[in-house]
């Protein structure tokens, strides 16, 4: 918070307050967002270089897509990983989560949507299978590296078994 608040950018508002976790504090954050999309980028996350918007909203040009999926890099320890979604169908996530901090998601549709706040670990994962049973839903893949993270987050510290019970039922419903 105390970087934040020295740095002097006009287009970035600082906003501190009491949430209910991470979803309700990202619902917040996007009922405030006054652009076209909404990108999430958390604490241990960042965007690959300092052009990687540009670069990607040069890819998708004038069509005006909901969803834009890019890659990301995970970084564990002392190595590099390149995760990839590219999902098809809500049949195609099983056992995929869609990295939010490459997806740029309209945020309209957004805030139609929103994370369920009643999940401390697995929102991220609801969302997404949400979003895909949208028959009009139009996704564009973008062949770009936008975002890195690192492993050892409250996602990937705790919430396992929510995660897994949760990816359960999906398999149900899926099936």
């Amino acid at each position: 918070l105390t970087i934040l608040q020295k740095m002097t950018d006009p287009r970035l508002v600082v906003i501190s307050k009491k949430d209910d976790g991470i979803y309700d504090a990202m619902n917040k954050g996007a009922a405030l967002a006054t652009g076209d999309y909404l990108l999430f980028l958390n604490s241990d996350d960042w965007l690959y270089d300092s052009e990687v918007i540009s670069k990607i909203f040069e890819n998708i040009r004038q069509t005006e897509y909901d969803l834009i999926v890019a890659k990301t890099i995970i970084a564990i320890k002392d190595k590099v990983y390149l995760q990839s979604a590219y999902p098809n169908s809500q049949h195609e996530i099983r056992g995929l989560n869609i990295p939010h901090p490459s997806s740029f998601i309209l945020t309209d549709l957004f805030r139609s949507y929103q994370y369920d706040t009643n999940y401390k670990f697995a929102g991220d994962y609801d969302l997404w299978i949400r979003l895909l049973k949208i028959p009009s839903l139009e996704i564009k893949y973008v062949d770009i590296i936008s975002s890195c993270f690192s492993l050892g987050g409250i996602s990937t510290k705790g919430g396992t078994e929510e995660r897994i019970a949760f990816e359960v039922e999906v398999s149900k419903f899926l099936n």
